[in-house]
């Protein structure tokens, strides 16, 4: 008896994701909210190592659709849903470099975190220096904080349209 996987959008998905020749081959570049090729597609042409990460294209799409072709004899994957579970994969390796080296850097005590505003007020934008209005330094301090916390929680938790 022959048994067959039968094609469906979640087989794609799952092979895409978690099949050792495909798994980390599409990413998603944070910053640029792109879809990347960052591995050499499998049965591809040419030297895999002069292979830098681009964006994807429509060859692509039709390369993966391809292999489920010829590999699993799938021949109704259609371009729609091989495009959707590549998105679908490429959302599970996301690259964020600015969100990696925030990740990586270590715990800071919260007295530390307090001062950090005063101490980039005096040594970046020098207030402390110019002897400005005290009521002026407790609302730069203030804006100061606000911005910092504010933009460290959108790299960390991006807001998606």
């Amino acid at each position: 008896m022959n048994y067959r996987v039968a094609e469906t959008y979640e087989k794609i998905v799952t092979i895409l994701s978690c099949l050792d020749l495909w798994h980390g081959n599409f990413t998603f570049a944070d910053l640029s909210e792109q879809i990347m090729i960052s591995h050499p597609l499998p049965n591809s042409r040419g030297n895999s190592s002069f292979l830098r990460p681009r964006s994807i294209r429509d060859d692509d799409i039709n390369n993966a659709r391809g292999w489920f072709n010829r590999h699993l004899k799938w021949l109704k994957v259609g371009k729609h849903d091989a495009q959707d579970a590549i998105q679908l994969a490429a959302r599970e390796n996301i690259i964020s470099p600015v969100r990696h080296y925030l990740e990586g850097l270590p715990p800071v005590a919260a007295n530390e975190a307090r001062a950090l505003p005063k101490e980039v007020l005096g040594q970046h934008f020098g207030l402390r220096r110019f002897g400005e209005h005290p009521e002026t330094l407790i609302y730069a301090e203030f804006v100061i904080r606000k911005l910092l916390i504010s933009t460290v929680a959108l790299i960390m938790e991006p807001l998606r349209s």
